[in-house]
């Protein structure tokens, strides 16, 4: 199973907060941040070593 996050946010201020929160789980995780166009800035976060889901 394939995870993709994808964050919009307006303000540079806004990033470093979200991925604070994040933290716990961006470890190894491969982040790419997009240009933007028009008002929002994107980045996408890609987990790796995803667990398989159990039953």
């Amino acid at each position: 199973m394939a995870l993709k996050l994808k964050i919009s946010y307006e303000h540079e201020g806004e990033l470093p907060l979200v991925l604070a929160l994040l933290k716990p789980i961006l470890d190894g995780a491969k982040i790419k941040k997009e240009p933007s166009q028009g008002r929002y800035k994107r980045i996408y976060i890609t987990p790796k070593n995803l667990q398989k889901p159990t039953k």
